[in-house]
């Protein structure tokens, strides 16, 4: 969804900020070759060298982020792609994609366990619609859609059930973890947002898609004063 934020300021040219793959946060800049970690593991045995280089180039891309944020700020226009991991981690603490797989199809919910059991509603469901897990893997979208796809061509009582239930789980999950009385939480939010909104007043609106279905930026927008158009308010 589209959420321009007043006033705010650009990202340079369609250059990615930063990710995280196998939960570490990492940087690719425009100068840049490949992605590089901002916290990277010292390998245990390595030099006194080795590591020197390790934590030298991690202050690097530390500090190259923090260039092109601060130059973002002197630009007309700025677009931001957030996805899952600005909602994730120890002081946010937002549900994952498998975490809303677990609630939404498993009959052990929360157990963490690795090895988990599909539930006799969500079997069925998935039986139904020919859902291949193997081949699609625990993507609780794709299993959404194909059963709203389902629907269209076919009648289920089942089918239908399943799908409003999970899209109540999952409007619960994305909800109850935002904490009205916690500062921290949202921090880092507050923090982007005021960073990137400090720019000149002619400048176009910062404009923030996200592909989570949490309300952390909306949120963090309102905590620090702004004003979020998100189209669905006159």
């Amino acid at each position: 969804m589209s959420k321009p934020i007043a006033p705010a300021s650009p990202l340079p040219s369609a250059t990615p900020i930063a990710a995280s793959t196998s939960g570490k946060p990492m940087f690719f800049g425009p100068e840049t070759a490949e992605w590089e970690e901002l916290k990277p593991d010292v390998p245990a045995g390595t030099d006194p060298a080795g590591e020197q280089r390790i934590l030298v180039a991690a202050k690097a891309a530390k500090e190259e982020i923090k260039n092109l944020l601060l130059s973002s700020l002197q630009m007309q226009h700025v677009v931001v792609l957030a996805g899952s991991g600005t909602s994730l981690g120890p002081v946010t603490n937002g549900p994952s994609m498998w975490t809303l797989w677990d609630y939404c199809v498993n009959a052990d919910p929360g157990t963490g366990a690795a090895v988990r059991t599909t539930s006799p509603a969500a079997a069925k469901v998935i039986a139904e619609i020919g859902y291949d897990v193997a081949a699609e893997k625990e993507n609780i979208e794709a299993l959404l859609s194909r059963c709203d796809a389902y629907l269209q061509v076919k009648t289920s009582a089942d089918v239908t059930s399943f799908v409003t239930e999970s899209k109540k789980v999952i409007l619960e999950k994305c909800s109850e973890f935002i904490d009205p009385v916690d500062a921290n939480q949202l921090a880092a939010h507050r923090t982007f947002l005021h960073r990137l909104s400090r720019r000149r007043v002619r400048d176009s609106r910062l404009k923030l898609f996200t592909t989570n279905y949490d309300l952390c930026f909306e949120t963090a927008a309102g905590r620090q004063g702004l004003v979020v158009l998100d189209g669905f308010t006159a």
